[in-house]
C-alpha cells in the first residue's frame, strides 16, 4: 500500500500517531521498522466532527508481539487522535480492529505513527506481522546460486531466483548492469519466495550476465547467471546435413589441430571443420 503524503496523526492515550507516506511495499517491512506494533479495537469516536477538524478515538489494546511491544499490554485503554487533518490516509471506525505501527515520543505512553494503521480483520495480515515480530525471526535475504547456461538461438531461457529471508524480500533483475522490465518477450513472475525470468526465444544479443537482486529491511544479496547464446548453423558431416552450434570455450579443445569446433544437435557429437 503506497499513500500520497498527508498530514495525519493519531493519539493513543496518550498515543499520538502521524501518518506518513510509506515507500515500503511490504507490511512486514512496516512492522519491522516500527518501534511499537499493536492490534487494537476502536472503542469510541466523537460525533459531529467537521471535515476540517481533527479528532481522537479511544482504543483498547487487543494484542502485542514479543518484539516491538513497547511495554504495552492487552486490555490497556489508549486514545488515538488527530484524524481528519486534510486528506486522511485511512479511516478508522468504531468497534473495528486495526494494526497500529508506532514510534515512541518523549512523553510516557505517547507514540507517533510510523505508518497508517491497517484493518486487522484479514487473518493473513496478522500472520504476516507475526512472521517478522517473533523472536529471532527476521533475517537478511539469502539467495541460491544460479548456474550459467549455453543456449542456441530460438531456445528458451529460464532463470529462477530463490531466496530465504524475513521480511519477504523484493526482487529486481539486471542484465549487464541495466535493470530489466517485463514486456512482450521478457516475462518476470515474482512471489514471496522466488522470482522467475523467462525469454521464450533467445537471440545472440540476449547473451550476458543476468543478476537477481533480493532486498529487505535487513539487507540485500545478489546472484548472477552467465548466459551464452550461439547462432544455429548448418554443417555437413559424413551422415548428412545436421544443425549444429559452435563449441563453447571448454569444448574448443576438442579440435587439437585447429579448425572450428561444432557440436551437432540430435547426437550431441563434437565435430571440427
Amino acid at each position: 500500500m503506497r499513500l500520497d503524503p498527508v498530514h495525519f496523526s493519531m493519539l493513543v492515550i496518550g498515543v499520538s500517531f502521524a501518518c506518513y507516506a510509506p515507500s515500503l511495499n511490504s507490511l512486514q517491512d512496516q512492522a519491522y521498522r516500527s518501534a511499537v506494533v499493536i492490534e487494537g479495537e476502536v472503542r469510541s469516536s466523537p460525533e459531529n466532527v467537521s471535515s476540517r477538524e481533527t479528532y481522537s478515538v479511544n482504543v483498547k489494546v487487543l494484542d502485542v508481539w514479543p518484539v516491538n511491544s513497547g511495554g504495552l499490554e492487552r486490555e490497556q485503554l489508549v486514545t488515538v487522535g488527530d484524524f481528519g487533518s486534510e486528506a486522511p490516509c485511512t479511516t478508522v471506525e468504531k468497534d473495528h480492529r486495526y494494526i497500529f505501527f508506532m514510534d515512541p515520543t518523549a512523553e510516557p505512553l505517547v507514540f507517533k505513527a510510523s505508518y497508517a494503521p491497517v484493518d486487522a480483520s484479514e487473518p493473513e495480515l496478522k500472520k504476516d506481522v507475526e512472521r517478522v515480530l517473533c523472536e529471532d525471526c527476521a533475517s537478511a535475504p539469502k539467495l541460491r546460486l544460479m548456474r550459467g547456461q549455453a543456449l542456441v538461438e530460438g531456445e528458451k531461457l529460464y532463470l529462477k531466483c530463490e531466496v530465504s529471508g524475513n521480511p519477504s524480500p523484493s526482487f529486481r533483475w539486471y542484465k549487464d548492469g541495466h535493470e530489466l522490465q517485463k514486456g512482450r518477450d521478457l516475462k518476470i513472475k515474482t512471489n514471496k519466495k522466488n522470482s522467475k525470468l523467462q525469454i521464450s526465444r533467445v537471440r545472440v544479443e540476449d547473451s550476458g550476465n543476468y543478476t537477481c537482486v533480493a532486498e529487505n529491511s535487513l539487507g540485500q544479496e545478489n546472484a548472477t547467471s552467465i548466459i551464452s547464446v550461439q547462432i544455429l548453423t548448418t554443417t555437413t558431416t559424413s551422415s548428412g546435413v545436421s544443425h549444429a552450434r559452435r563449441c563453447n570455450d571448454s569444448e574448443k579443445a576438442y579440435c587439437v589441430n585447429g579448425g572450428d569446433c561444432y557440436i551437432i544437435h540430435g547426437i550431441n557429437q563434437l565435430s571440427c571443420k
